[in-house]
């Protein structure tokens, strides 16, 4: 008893040696599958990454959105602004020729007062009848030269003003185009990002199908197979079943060519007769159904409207018709126009009247996609509009300092109002 006792002791503790060295030989062995695929417990599928895509788009969609509307504002104050800033240019043309009307008109006085006629008239003064008339005649010629310049020193303080609002106008507009010059570059990083997540959203959206495909293909090819491995145990079935009846059908013969035998040895004149076995058919099993023919594709959209349309040629021969015309903040008439003003003066001259501000004309009008836009339509970019004219060109007010001209076309998003 005592030697078996120690007997297991020897062997339990094998056991546990041989434990112990292979967790040490196991343990390095799920380090190195860990290190190797660290993702593939967290690695999330297609449709998963589909909805992160498409949320982030959404996301900065908002954004993009909430983002035009500042711009928008800010395309309305800079246009109001401009608008005071030409008014105060005329204003300060009308203070600037008063001015010089009542310059002019102090000048005649004065040569009336000291040059009039034969005799000055200082010597007219002089020669008065009575002291009161010369006092009242050297009143009188006081009175017009304090007249005169309070009249100068008013205009000259108009002038003034009217510079300081122009200045103050002057300043104001450039701080709002510098800010919107920043919303509008930050509003083409959103349209970019947004672009980039919604090819990922496409380009997964393509994998899912892929991979349904695929899946749908296995899955068909399963079926065949199945049907296959069905028809061949049916086939199998038949062909032994035909076999168990003809090894029936001879063994009734054999057992009637014995029969015949033994007659025969009784009765020499007996007629041999012969049975004939009865025929047994297995239907064959039913055909698999064919698979049923792929569904039409859908008709393509119908195409369209061709640029032969009436208004499209009319928006662009009034385009046309500025080209060479100066560009002007907030200007909307064939002496000077921005973006915004010469795409909606040029749909008035063909009777269609479209909003002021080019986010404004964005949402107005029915958006075109790339590659489909004619000729009439409005090619929009954040903060900019021009019209599309056909040969990847557009007509535009570009910036100041720069007349109406044809440029290549720079942008992806087309509007339409006709």
């Amino acid at each position: 008893m005592v030697r078996t006792a120690k007997f297991y002791e020897m062997i339990r503790g094998e056991l546990m040696k041989t434990k112990r060295n292979l967790a040490r030989f196991l343990a390095p062995i799920f380090i190195c599958l860990l290190l190797t695929f660290p993702t593939l417990a967290t690695e999330p599928t297609l449709e998963e990454q589909r909805q992160i895509a498409a949320e982030e788009a959404t996301q900065l969609q908002n954004e993009l959105s909430e983002l035009m509307i500042e711009i928008d504002s800010l395309e309305n104050q800079l246009i109001e602004t401009g608008e005071q800033i030409i008014q105060t240019e005329k204003d300060l043309d009308v203070a600037e020729e008063d001015r010089q009307q009542q310059f002019e008109a102090m000048q005649l006085r004065i040569v009336y007062i000291y040059e009039a006629g034969n005799a000055s008239a200082i010597e007219r003064i002089f020669s008065v009848g009575s002291i009161a008339e010369f006092v009242i005649q050297v009143e009188h010629v006081q009175s017009m030269h304090a007249h005169d310049r309070n009249m100068l020193n008013q205009l000259v303080e108009t002038v003034e003003q009217i510079e300081q609002i122009q200045a103050s106008l002057i300043e104001k507009f450039a701080s709002l185009e510098e800010k919107n010059e920043e919303y509008k570059a930050y509003s083409q990083t959103l349209t970019n990002l947004i672009e980039a997540r919604m090819d990922d959203v496409a380009d997964l959206d393509f994998q899912i199908a892929e991979a349904a495909r695929i899946a749908a293909e296995q899955a068909r090819i399963a079926e065949e197979a199945r049907l296959a491995e069905e028809a061949r145990i049916a086939e199998e079935a038949r062909l032994a079943e035909e076999a168990r009846l003809a090894e029936e059908a001879a063994n009734e013969d054999d057992t009637l060519v014995g029969e015949e035998s033994d007659n025969e040895a009784s009765y020499d004149d007996s007629d041999t007769t012969t049975q004939t076995p009865p025929s047994n058919e297995v239907e064959s099993p039913a055909d698999t159904p064919a698979d049923a023919p792929p569904e039409t594709p859908p008709e393509p959209p119908a195409n369209l409207p061709t640029a032969s349309n009436a208004t499209a040629q009319a928006i662009v021969a009034a385009a046309h018709s500025m080209i060479g015309v100066p560009y002007v903040w907030a200007g909307s008439t064939p002496s000077g126009f921005d973006c915004s003003g010469l795409t909606m003066w040029a749909h008035a001259q063909a009777g269609v009247s479209i909003p002021r501000t080019s986010t404004q004309q964005l949402n107005a009008g029915t958006r075109i996609p790339s590659g489909s836009q004619l000729p009439g339509d409005v090619a929009w970019t954040p903060g900019h509009v021009a019209i599309y004219i056909g040969g990847g060109q557009m007509i535009e007010a570009q910036q100041r300092g720069t007349n109406v001209m044809i440029s290549p076309v720079r942008v992806h998003v087309f509007v339409r109002f006709w």
